[in-house]
């Protein structure tokens, strides 16, 4: 199976890279090779081959990973060898505190980061339900994971490894074609 996947040298997405490169062909994309989601056509003509696009990059103060999932959803919405994966975020259900602490690490604001993340949501939720569709579609919303991006908060909050994350991401690839995971929530069962 030939793998796509977006952010792949670091936090969840490295787990994820290092870990399905161990059994598929594994494609990765993120600033450190000369990719960035802000340039989804680029990405999208380097994926075309791919069987499974794992969309997990996010950037502040852009919907570059709604634009990404639109636009590639276009192309493979037909074809049902395909699956998009998006790394959503449980914070979406969380409502805004400009106090809460989760992704203050590189001054990304908490709210900007809901609002990214309940508009990718959405535009799932509308695709899945709504228009006719033979690619699957799997949303995974972790809480808090131990990554860069959390770094600020590890001591005050119980947290996911990336490892963690990416095992449920190899597992929900590598399940049977006749099986869609649609939404999947995943956190630490004392997060605080």
């Amino acid at each position: 199976m030939k793998i796509a996947i977006t952010g792949h040298s670091r936090g969840i997405g490295k787990a994820c890279y290092d870990l399905l490169s161990q059994t598929h062909d594994c494609m990765g994309f993120s600033k450190s090779n000369g990719f960035n989601i802000n340039e989804p056509k680029r990405i999208l003509i380097a994926t075309r081959n791919c069987d499974v696009f794992i969309n997990n990059a996010y950037q502040l103060n852009t919907i570059d990973q709604l634009n990404i999932f639109n636009s590639l959803f276009e192309q493979w919405k037909n074809d049902s060898s395909k699956h998009i994966i998006n790394i959503g975020s449980k914070s979406k259900y969380f409502p805004h505190n400009e106090n809460h602490p989760e992704h203050t690490e590189h001054k990304r604001s908490s709210k900007e980061y809901n609002d990214s993340k309940t508009d990718l949501a959405n535009s799932i939720y509308q695709k899945q339900l709504f228009t006719k569709k033979k690619c699957k579609i799997t949303t995974i919303n972790p809480g808090y994971v131990k990554t860069d991006f959390t770094q600020r908060i590890h001591d005050q909050v119980n947290m996911l490894q990336p490892i963690d994350l990416a095992n449920i991401i190899k597992w929900v690839v590598e399940q049977p074609k006749h099986i869609e995971i649609g939404d999947l929530g995943v956190w630490h069962p004392s997060e605080r």
